[in-house]
C-alpha cells in the first residue's frame, strides 16, 4: 500500500523520520522532496502519487499549512472516497490554524516517537486495507 506524506520542508526531519518507520512496517512511501527531481512539474508529479497512493500522512505545523501544495494535496484526499478513514493528521509544531475538518480526525503528535506514531498508522491501515 502507497502513503503519501505531505509536509514542509522545515518539517524534513520528522518526515524522514517517519518515513522509515512507516517503510519498516510493509508500507511504500512517497514523499515529494524524494520524489520530484529539479526542472519537473511538481505539480503533475504530486496529482499522480496522489492518484496512486491509498493513504495521506500530513504533518501539521505553521510552515505546512502555508503551503498552497500541502492544501491541494489535502483537499485532494478529503474529497476521494479511496481515503476515507486513511488521513492522519501529525501536529509537529504547534499551530492555531488547524483545519477544522481535521479535527474529525486522530490528531497524532509528534511528541510521541515516530515508531509510536508509525506503528499506529500501519495497524490502522492494516484494518481498513
Amino acid at each position: 500500500m502507497q502513503v503519501f506524506l505531505s509536509y514542509a520542508p522545515e518539517d524534513k526531519e520528522f518526515a524522514h523520520s517517519l518515513s522509515k518507520e512507516l517503510t519498516e512496517r510493509g508500507l511504500r512511501v512517497w514523499t515529494p522532496s524524494t520524489e520530484i527531481l529539479p526542472g519537473e512539474n511538481p505539480w503533475l508529479r504530486v496529482g499522480k502519487a496522489l492518484e496512486s497512493s491509498h493513504a495521506l500522512v500530513v504533518l501539521l505545523s505553521p510552515e505546512s499549512l502555508r503551503s498552497e501544495l500541502l492544501q491541494s494535496e489535502l483537499e485532494y484526499a478529503l474529497g476521494n472516497t479511496k481515503f476515507k478513514e486513511r488521513i492522519f493528521p501529525v501536529l509537529v509544531r504547534p499551530t492555531k490554524n488547524v483545519p477544522w475538518i481535521l479535527q474529525k480526525f486522530e490528531l497524532y503528535d509528534a511528541k510521541q516517537s515516530a515508531d509510536k506514531i508509525g506503528a499506529s498508522i500501519a495497524q490502522k491501515l492494516k484494518r481498513v486495507a
